[in-house]
């Protein structure tokens, strides 16, 4: 089964998240619908999930699952840095996560970031740094685009513009209401903010996704993938940048 967006994403799409199985949890319908309709989609992955000592594992199983999304191998970054840990307790920097955004959208030339929203879905303080982490990138950005274009020169346009897009963190009862929650999802995804879209797939390749985690595959993420509302829907509202302030009057002599 499956949705039109309502906003037709720019891209190559990059994905941005905090560990591996993330994005079979929480964004495989948009992935495999980007897959079918022959977008580009890259995958960048802050962690590598080590919290258990079992980041070479889960590095492998995350290139997997991706396959099983329609994201190639070569396009699934895995980084590993000492401020990025696995565990939903550590604090990420804001500018070490951006630092690593900035390089993969350089590299693959991304054009859409899709990410978590401020909530984080699960409220991990991983998912949620990641959130701050792209919005800090899209300030800089932003704030480097402007200086430039003040300044005159050609360097305004050689910084493309960028859109963004959070995943909705919803409540409880719709977090787990399955597929009941996708004509609510429909119907709210054409309604302001402007940039929400919705998008599905079938259950079942969620759960090939998550099955490719096979050290993750326990009870309890099986019964997540069941009745979360992120195996069939997702719903997204763009990320947006606040304007870089406007340069002070000239002073009058």
């Amino acid at each position: 089964m499956a949705a039109t967006p309502s906003y037709a994403l720019r891209g190559p799409v990059g994905v941005v998240i905090a560990h591996p199985d993330d994005e079979s949890m929480f964004f495989a319908p948009t992935l495999t619908t980007l897959e079918r309709r022959g977008q580009r989609a890259a995958v960048l992955c802050l962690s590598s999930g080590d919290f258990y000592g079992l980041g070479q594992t889960r590095k492998r199983e995350l290139v997997k699952a991706c396959g099983v999304l329609g994201v190639e191998e070569d396009d699934v970054v895995i980084i590993e840095h000492p401020k990025l840990q696995d565990g939903s307790t550590e604090a990420w920097p804001a500018d070490v996560v951006s630092s690593h955004v900035h390089d993969f959208v350089q590299k693959f030339g991304i054009q859409t970031i899709l990410t978590f929203d401020e909530g984080g879905i699960s409220g991990h303080s991983d998912h949620t740094a990641v959130n701050r982490g792209v919005a800090l990138f899209l300030r800089t950005r932003a704030v480097t685009r402007h200086t430039a274009s003040i300044a005159g020169g050609s360097g305004s346009s050689s910084i493309s513009a960028l859109d963004a897009f959070a995943l909705v963190t919803t409540g409880m009862l719709r977090k787990y209401s399955g597929m009941l929650d996708m004509p609510w999802s429909l119907a709210t995804s054409y309604r302001p903010p402007l940039g929400a879209f919705f998008s599905s797939c079938s259950a079942r390749i969620a759960w090939a996704a998550m099955a490719a985690h096979h050290s993750q595959f326990v009870w309890y993420r099986r019964l997540f993938v069941i009745f979360s509302r992120y195996a069939y829907v997702n719903t997204f509202t763009r990320m947006h940048v606040p304007p870089p302030p406007s340069p002070p009057p000239p002073l009058h002599r």
